[in-house]
């Protein structure tokens, strides 16, 4: 634990240009929303049990603590995505590396011209009422050149599908629609409703790569802080099977829901 706070702390106080802070921020981003995901996925599963359940969970949206975390969030996402489009660009044009540095800054300004208008929208609630109610053989496949690549290319390829799967969820659920809106009823309409099978494929899109994404980024953090072998398979594991027990829950919430009677 020592030697993990010691690396994270090493990785914090480096005194990097424009490419250090790009990729710090881009880390504690990915796990940040990594971390919502866990708890969005858990809220969502509660539908199962029903519309009183449901409910009573939902108050620790309405809050102003929670609407400070939210812009925290949105900022996350819009971070991660407008980095991770410049991250791509680079992987698979190197010829513009040469224009990293100009890069970042065109994506932190396009990052801000988004973020600020939506900070502000969100932040406007706490001032004004809302208008609702307030293993060996598989360790070396793992860690062979081939699962690497493949790794590889999933993360460019799923980040480029997240930066419109994600930045749609974002600007429908909170600037159309607003997060204080959301009831039960809401919900089951987006799913029962005559759209419900766009919803219902979107939201499984929209869980299985933001899922798989957060679960390989999370990956490359815990073998760059967590380096005995037999420690990192621990908290692997640990990782892995909780993004699959969360990707079971929102599978069988999102196709297998039933209204309760």
């Amino acid at each position: 634990m020592a030697a993990l706070i010691k690396s994270f702390w090493r990785g914090i106080t480096y005194r990097g240009s424009d490419g250090h802070w790009a990729w710090m921020m881009h880390r504690v981003g990915g796990l940040g929303i990594l971390l919502f995901l866990v708890l969005h996925v858990f809220d969502i599963y509660l539908m199962n049990l029903g519309e009183e359940t449901f409910s009573k969970f939902l108050f620790l949206y309405s809050g102003p603590p929670f609407k400070v975390m939210e812009v925290f969030l949105i900022f996350g996402v819009i971070y991660h995505a407008i980095n991770g489009l410049r991250i791509i660009i680079v992987d698979f044009w190197p010829s513009s590396t040469k224009y990293q540095r100009l890069m970042y800054r065109i994506a932190l300004v396009i990052v801000l011209l988004i973020f600020v208008p939506t900070a502000i929208i969100t932040l406007s609630t706490i001032f004004n009422p809302p208008r609702g109610a307030i293993m060996n053989a598989l360790s070396q496949y793992l860690c062979g050149r081939r699962f690497e690549a493949l790794s590889w290319f999933f993360m460019r390829f799923s980040g480029l599908v997240l930066l419109f799967l994600a930045m749609f969820h974002l600007l429908y659920m909170h600037l159309y629609l607003r997060v204080e809106e959301i009831t039960f009823d809401v919900i089951v309409q987006r799913w029962t409703g005559p759209s419900g099978w766009f919803w219902s494929l979107y939201d499984l899109a929209l869980l299985l790569f933001a899922m798989l994404h957060g679960a390989n980024g999370a990956r490359w953090v815990i073998d760059d802080y967590v380096r005995r072998p037999g420690w990192n398979m621990v908290v692997k594991s640990v990782v892995y099977l909780l993004i699959g027990l969360l990707i079971l829950m929102g599978v069988m919430t999102i196709f297998r829901f039933q209204v309760a009677a």
